[in-house]
């Protein structure tokens, strides 16, 4: 194990970005190498992941579901130090919720990001099936919120914005920060947004709720003949962009799920510049929403053997 970490704590990136975070590396590096969760076994259940920079309310979140102070809580951020599981029964069925410690920021760096608050985020992120992204209703969005959001859309996993803090009395702000949400988190357009109060547990029923309808749309599946009629129409709108000649997008097939993942063959699969996939993914979404979910676009040239 700890020559494991040493080679990590010697990698160039980390030499360069890191150097005065060595000692503390190699102690996360012996940690992350060593199994998880002491031996046992994962719980069954909806795994809710559940991010933010410090002081939104997270722990406070978790214990409103508890019914009890599970965590230390306290409006100095960065209270919560480590991530804990909680297992919650909902409608009958089992939920796992992942706490984390949040984003803070760093000050001996110049990223405003703490490198281990990081991954940490990951680490809650990649054991999750969906994430609670909460936000602080009472403040504007900040860089914190915007960086984390980022992790959240390329992770592939559900995700539902939780506006907290909502028993505050500022619907002129609450009515601001809905609005400020698209331009400033553009890729989660797809995300849900529900309005909560860890303190009052207003509208915590409903973010499962919409864990749970995200987590179906998910996994839905597009029947390729249905999907081939929508791209049909779609290149009759609006044709793809010409590469050394005509270009064309012959058919396509969704190849996986959670995340839905969709594979097209293309003349000139290089010639298909991103703005052309976004606007594949919205007309996909046109007829099938995949509420909460990001989907990925995958283009091919085809195989004329």
């Amino acid at each position: 194990v700890r020559e494991h970490a040493r080679d990590a704590v010697h990698d160039e990136e980390h030499e360069v970005r890191f150097p005065d975070r060595a000692p503390d590396l190699l102690d996360d590096e012996i940690v992350n190498a060593l199994p998880s969760g002491n031996g046992k076994p994962e719980e069954e259940g909806l795994k809710i992941g559940i991010i933010g920079k410090p002081n939104v309310g997270k722990s406070s979140l978790v214990n409103a579901y508890l019914g009890r102070e599970q965590m230390i809580v306290s409006e100095i951020p960065g209270t919560t130090r480590d991530a804990v599981d909680s297992r919650i029964m909902w409608r009958k069925e089992p939920i796992i919720l992942v706490d984390t410690a949040g984003l803070k920021r760093r000050a001996r760096v110049t990223e405003d990001i703490d490198y281990y608050s990081v991954l940490r985020t990951n680490k809650t992120i990649d054991r999750s099936d969906i994430l609670f992204l909460m936000l602080d209703a009472s403040e504007p969005i900040t860089n914190q919120d915007a960086r984390v959001a980022s992790l959240a859309a390329e992770s592939g996993k559900g995700v539902v914005l939780l506006l907290n803090k909502t028993d505050k009395d500022l619907p002129d702000q609450l009515e601001k920060i809905r609005e400020e949400i698209p331009h400033r988190m553009p890729f989660l357009k797809f995300a849900p947004i529900v309005s909560t109060s860890a303190e009052t547990r207003r509208g915590i029923g409903r973010a499962l709720d919409v864990a749970r309808e995200v987590e179906t749309a998910r996994h839905e599946k597009i029947p390729t003949s249905k999907l081939n009629d929508i791209i049909e129409a779609a290149l009759i709108r609006n044709a793809p962009p010409a590469g050394r000649g005509k270009n064309q997008i012959f058919y396509g097939t969704q190849t996986g799920v959670a995340p839905p993942t969709f594979l097209f063959f293309a003349k000139e699969p290089e010639a298909v510049p991103p703005f052309y996939r976004k606007y594949l993914m919205r007309v996909i979404r046109e007829t099938y929403p995949y509420e909460g979910t990001p989907i990925f676009i995958h283009i091919r040239k085809r195989d004329h053997r």
